[in-house]
């Protein structure tokens, strides 16, 4: 029997997503192929978590099944298989789950616990997306981005993920420069989600309290 805390969907989406990057980095350090194994791992435990999340209603499990279908063949048969297809599929397919992830934010009806988890879910989920977007730029304009002499490139996985969460911190580094006017704004664009959200996070806990003590309709009889 499982606790009342694990029993929440948002906790093993969070779980997997702090295994990818937290383990991420050391996967990088791996011999190939156990280096590219264990980053499709992680994936696929991120990509199943959120699956998971999204089986309310038929419509919906559809929706997400058919996003995250080229994503796992991406991960698992290669990606220049697929080319930016899976890419844009894995970019949709992320975004859908953090809509619907951002929606149970919102709801008066969850409890405290699942909503933390779900807004870190959703800030880290962003994170991730935005990084496929920026890499997605790149194998599009391997130009749009400079990088320093002694740092890997785009093509790093690692690398655009490590980007995405400065730019989603504010803390411009500026060891990463995007230099294509797309790049700038898909950048801009990131930073302004980011504060965003927070912004809104704390906005609706604020007025939990309030909606709590207000008063309740109660029926004629």
């Amino acid at each position: 029997m499982l606790p009342p805390l694990l029993r929440l969907r948002s906790v093993h989406l969070l779980l997997s997503l702090l295994a990818l990057l937290l383990f991420h980095p050391f996967a990088l350090l791996l011999p190939p192929p156990w280096d590219d194994g264990l980053g499709a791992l992680l994936l696929t435990l991120v990509m199943l978590s959120a699956l998971w999340w999204t089986t309310e209603g038929s419509g919906h499990r559809l929706l997400a099944v058919l996003l995250s279908t080229p994503g796992f063949a991406a991960i698992w048969v290669g990606e220049e298989q697929f080319g930016p297809v899976a890419d844009l599929a894995w970019v949709l397919f992320m975004f859908y789950v953090t809509a619907r992830l951002f929606g149970t934010i919102l709801r008066s009806d969850v409890q405290i616990a699942d909503r933390v988890f779900t807004a870190i879910s959703v800030y880290l989920l962003l994170a991730i997306t935005f990084a496929n977007l920026h890499e997605l730029v790149f194998k599009l304009e391997p130009a749009a981005y400079r990088f320093p002499e002694e740092a890997s490139t785009g093509e790093d996985p690692g690398t655009m993920l490590y980007f995405s969460l400065v730019t989603m911190l504010t803390l411009g580094f500026g060891d990463i420069v995007p230099v294509n006017p797309f790049a700038r704004m898909l950048t801009v664009f990131e930073a302004f989600v980011g504060a965003f959200f927070i912004a809104i996070l704390i906005a609706r806990l604020v007025s939990l309290p309030e909606e709590d003590e207000r008063p309740r309709d109660v029926g004629a009889g």
